[in-house]
């Protein structure tokens, strides 16, 4: 016969607690972590080259943003690793290989996310599964009214190192002033860079970024060109660089809203390339030269961080003004945390 009331869940619990006795497990979680830390790696590496996760500036996954432009004009000015735009599983089952990159899969099926991981595992560096980004907040900017918290990572990274594993910090990374605060709190092995890539792919140099009008955006028009990207695509990263401001560019106000407008009203990449009068009949040696100079790179397989040291110490950073803290103004440029704009435009 059932009882005529049986005890709730807390009830149970509580009771189990009792028969436990003094022999209880009643360790903090603290204790718990160090425990599993102290556990030998379950699942020894068999693959022959290990990525290199350390030392580095990389890209990071960006909706729209990471496509193979500026995934191309990262590496050329030296990010150590880039990742693809978000895939959900369903979209990279049954395609076929284009390029090698760090491929991150969305998924929140744990046989679809093996099935796509199966697909590219031949092809890509590494594996990125983003398992809680929701598809429509991926284009939309989250930031929070506050700096990203960096010292509550400095924990994460300890474990990490103990047992091998490298930690790469993402969030408010906007020069280097900030990425140098970062690895200072947290010790992380790499910082990953999203909008200060986003507004200008060339913050990558160790020397500092170069003007994107003169410098980034030719190399950009010839890339998209050779390699058909889609002028959809090509537009809307041309919109989402931001006007170097001085002593980057030497441009004027004048004409920078002028080259502002050019690729607004645009409706092709030649109807850009003309108003900007930048010329695509070399897109193949440009597409060529930015290819052999990553080649270059990735045979030495440099440390990011001594290049910037060596370069400071041989005066030849030039830098854009950054407030590593907060916010300011630099000749009508609100500079800092976040995108950078003009303020008097």
């Amino acid at each position: 016969m059932l009882p005529e009331k049986l005890p709730t869940e807390t009830q149970m619990i509580n009771s189990n607690d009792v028969e436990a006795g003094p022999s209880a497990d009643r360790r903090t979680e603290a204790e718990l972590v160090e425990e599993q830390m102290a556990l030998p790696v379950e699942f020894p590496k068999t693959y022959e080259q290990e990525l290199n996760y350390r030392e580095k500036l990389v890209l990071a996954p960006m909706v729209r943003t990471g496509t193979l432009p500026t995934r191309l004009l990262s590496l050329y000015y030296g990010a150590g690793l880039v990742w693809s735009p978000e895939v959900v599983d369903k979209a990279i089952i049954g395609s076929e290989r284009t390029v090698d990159l760090i491929f991150q899969i969305g998924s929140s099926d744990p046989e679809l996310a093996v099935k796509a991981a199966q697909i590219v595992q031949q092809d890509v560096s590494g594996i990125d599964l983003n398992c809680g980004c929701p598809k429509p907040f991926s284009t939309r900017d989250m930031r929070p009214a506050e700096r990203a918290l960096w010292e509550r990572l400095a924990d994460i990274v300890a474990l990490g190192k103990r047992r091998g594993i490298p930690v790469i910090c993402n969030g408010d990374g906007d020069g280097w002033a900030n990425w140098e605060k970062i690895r200072t709190e947290t010790n992380a092995d790499s910082v990953m860079l999203a909008r200060a890539a986003e507004r200008n792919p060339s913050v990558f140099l160790p020397t500092g970024p170069v003007c994107n009008m003169t410098e980034v955006v030719p190399k950009l028009l010839a890339i998209a060109k050779h390699t058909n990207n889609p002028w959809g695509n090509t537009k809307f990263l041309l919109t989402q660089f931001k006007a170097s401001p001085p002593p980057i560019s030497q441009m004027s106000k004048q004409e920078r809203k002028q080259a502002a407008e050019i690729i607004s009203k645009s409706k092709t990449i030649e109807q850009v390339a003309e108003g900007l009068e930048i010329p695509l009949d070399n897109a193949q040696q440009v597409f060529d030269d930015v290819v052999r100079k990553i080649a270059e790179r990735s045979e030495k397989d440099t440390n990011i961080w001594e290049e910037r040291h060596e370069a400071d110490a041989k005066g030849l950073v030039v830098d854009e003004p950054v407030n590593v803290d907060g916010t300011g103004e630099v000749d009508g440029f609100e500079v800092g945390v976040g995108q950078a704009q003009s303020s008097k435009d």
